[in-house]
């Protein structure tokens, strides 16, 4: 009776929004491309949930009531961390078609296109968020509309973020009559220092990510060597109330080291 609960748990934790409401809404307005992904999302974030209640009653069946919810607690911890590495690729990688988009963009209109034109030419080169970046600001000119409509826009879609940057830079350059293509080559500039900064952050915190999980491994690897040895620590974790107690104790604890060190290594890692 215990295990289809569990099972039941985990399907619905992992459909549990990871944002709230503006991811739900970003998912109901993005472009054509992006509604192929989210069977496939939607998935991903079942198996995760069925594999952290999965652990949680291998925990169960070898280290008692304890074990099942220390197991639990740190399959959670493991599934965000996954979830937030992805969503760190996920960023960098949105942020190197940003600068690539604006350096199509400068490109075309240095050539003499339309600002209009220029964006949809620039559009038809990027990738699906930043394509609705460049066609938000293209269908705006061509409407005769102003960049700061576009930079005030509320974040509805997947490429919300990079209109608005885009608006704000158009704005800035139609408000000081700067030229368009050098505000948005500083722009490019911009992002795409931040996204190398960010990559190398990134990559240089890999280590640290590898020792904290050695480090998480090493009280269980305690536990085995002292099995070996005969001095048999699952007995008393198992079979006494105060083994179960410092159990649960040491679960909590790997937990908080693991969000403490998640967090210490994303802040950098952030376009």
């Amino acid at each position: 009776m215990l295990i289809p609960i569990l099972v039941l748990a985990g399907t619905g934790i992992g459909q549990w929004p990871e944002t709230g409401v503006s991811r739900r809404l970003r998912s109901c307005t993005r472009a054509t491309q992006s509604y192929r992904r989210i069977p496939t999302a939607a998935l991903s974030r079942v198996l995760r949930g069925l594999l952290v209640m999965l652990l949680a009653c291998v925990g169960y069946s070898l280290l008692g009531p304890a074990g099942g919810s220390g197991c639990f607690l740190l399959g959670l911890v493991l599934r965000r961390q996954w979830s937030e590495r992805h969503r760190v690729r996920s960023s960098l990688e949105s942020g190197r078609w940003l600068a690539a988009g604006i350096r199509a963009l400068v490109t075309e209109l240095r050539a003499g296109s339309h600002p209009a034109v220029a964006a949809e030419t620039a559009a038809a080169e990027s990738d699906a968020a930043t394509g609705v970046a460049l066609r938000s600001i293209a269908a705006s000119q061509r409407l005769g509309g102003s960049a700061a409509a576009v930079a005030a826009a509320p974040p509805l879609h997947a490429g919300s973020d990079a209109a608005r940057q885009l608006g704000q830079a158009w704005q800035l350059a139609q408000r000081h009559g700067l030229p368009l293509a050098d505000v948005l080559t500083a722009m490019q500039r911009d992002v795409a220092s931040r996204v190398r900064f960010a990559s190398e952050v990134h990559a240089g915190m890999a280590g640290v990510r590898v020792s904290a999980i050695l480090l998480t491994l090493l009280p269980g690897l305690g536990l085995v060597l002292g099995t070996v040895l005969g001095a048999q620590p699952a007995r008393v974790l198992i079979g006494t109330p105060t083994g179960q107690l410092l159990l649960s104790a040491g679960c909590a604890l790997l937990a908080a080291g693991l969000l403490w060190i998640s967090r210490l290594t994303r802040k950098g890692a952030r376009v």
